[in-house]
């Protein structure tokens, strides 16, 4: 050893000890150097991972030197294969797309002055084959004693196929606005073609409706002429006819003449109805009264169908406040309805008495016959309405018996319902509210 040596003076064992001591620190400071050297291998693999991930790259910048530095990964989002790249923020922005150099120059002096927290700006880049890709970057300054930023520190992350996707989204919501746009105004269109073709049936129905209620004296006039002198022929008031057939044909024009005229009567009635003309002659009515008229008026009838008339009167039931001679109309109509659809051997059986959920007065008409269906119910409530044209053949009738009498029913306040199923009969039934009744004051028995 030389003359220097620490173990000069030191036995062989001693140096022995010293140089094993030796080597063991040596050992143990290489395997520390080992871990370290391990960690940061693992932490470098976590930072690629972690940049690899979202797709995105660092950068380091330079404020006063501009000096930029790009790495690799920040470099393979624009296409280029190199593994880091030292430039100037001058040769960045030659990438930059011409729109988007203010908004980006703008965001960096921002932060670089202290007017924001961080860096954070989108923009576009030109890639290594010429095409644009859009970018998120985000930065934080590093400033020393006096504020002033020294470096600034980032990363940069792809997020073109966002922006595609968001394009896609706006293109969507754009096609949708406008399809929308377009299917209020086809809406606003049809609705106002609707509005006005509701308006025109509105007029030519008031107009109808005028016209009829107008014609009334023309049409009934000669009616009444021809009804009158067939009369007045029949009875050979003036002398005798001279021939016997003679007799037969006046009693089939005075026959057809009054069937005619009670059509046009109808006729003119719901027209009235309709066009709000018609006027009721209100008075307080007995209702037990006109069912009773009734049943003796169609009793002929009904014995001629083979069907029996039955009542189911409640005791003492008010009095309406209506027309007489409409009331009586209401209820002709609906039990010579019911006498003609149904059968021999069945029943129709007309009902007064109080509602069962008011105050208010209800009559009904039921019979036992062919019954319909719903929407023989619906056709059956309108003007001219027939079920079918078998059944008005086979029965006859203009289909304004129903209609012209919901509307009596209705000018009177009242509401009228039909109940009905094919083969089960048909309940037609009328209700009145209370305001309609007669309030009749209570007797009072004499003091004994």
């Amino acid at each position: 050893m030389g003359a220097d040596s620490p173990y000069l003076d030191d036995t062989p064992a001693e140096t022995v000890a010293h140089l094993q001591r030796r080597i063991a620190a040596l050992e143990a400071q290489a395997e520390r150097a080992a871990v370290v050297e391990e960690a940061l291998r693992q932490s470098q693999e976590r930072y690629e991972l972690a940049m690899r991930g979202p797709n995105e790259g660092l950068w380091d910048w330079d404020p006063n030197t501009k000096e930029l530095y790009l790495s690799a990964r920040l470099l393979s989002i624009l296409g280029q294969a190199e593994e880091t790249i030292r430039t100037t923020s001058h040769e960045w922005l030659k990438l930059v797309h011409p729109t988007d150099v203010a908004a980006y120059e703008a965001g960096v002096t921002a932060h670089l002055k202290g007017y924001s927290d961080h860096f954070e700006c989108e923009y576009r880049v030109r890639d290594h084959h010429g095409g644009w890709r859009w970018v998120l970057a985000r930065g934080l300054a590093q400033r020393d004693a006096d504020g002033k930023a020294v470096r600034m520190v980032g990363s940069i992350g792809d997020i073109t196929d966002i922006k595609r996707r968001e394009e896609c989204l706006r293109d969507a919501h754009e096609a949708l606005r406008q399809a929308h746009a377009d299917l209020e105004l086809r809406v606003a269109e049809r609705t106002a073609e609707l509005v006005a073709a509701k308006e025109q049936a509105e007029i030519a129905s008031r107009a109808k409706s005028d016209f009829l209620a107008n014609m009334s004296h023309e049409l009934r006039t000669p009616l009444n002429a021809i009804i009158g002198f067939s009369d007045l022929m029949l009875t050979e008031t003036f002398g005798p006819l001279g021939c016997a057939r003679y007799g037969e044909y006046l009693g089939d024009i005075a026959s057809s003449g009054r069937h005619l005229l009670a059509v046009i009567n109808d006729i003119l009635d719901l027209a009235k109805v309709e066009s709000g003309k018609f006027e009721l002659r209100v008075e307080p009515v007995d209702v037990a009264a006109i069912v009773a008229s009734v049943v003796r008026l169609m009793a002929g009838r009904a014995a001629d169908a083979k069907v029996t008339i039955t009542t189911d009167l409640a005791p003492a039931a008010p009095r309406l406040m209506g027309d007489p001679v409409r009331i009586n109309q209401i209820l002709l109509n609906l039990v010579s309805n019911a006498l003609k659809f149904t059968n021999a051997g069945g029943a129709v059986t007309i009902g007064l008495g109080p509602c069962a959920d008011s105050d208010g007065l209800r009559l009904t008409v039921a019979d036992t016959g062919i019954g319909m269906d719903p929407d023989g119910i619906a056709k059956a409530l309108q003007p001219f309405g027939q079920i079918d044209t078998s059944l008005s053949r086979r029965y006859g009738g203009t289909g304004l018996g129903l209609p012209l009498t919901k509307g009596f029913v209705e000018l009177h306040g009242g509401c009228l319902q039909m109940d009905s199923a094919p083969g089960k009969g048909t309940v037609v039934t009328l209700r009145f509210p209370a305001r309609c009744l007669v309030m009749e004051a209570k007797r009072q028995d004499p003091p004994a």
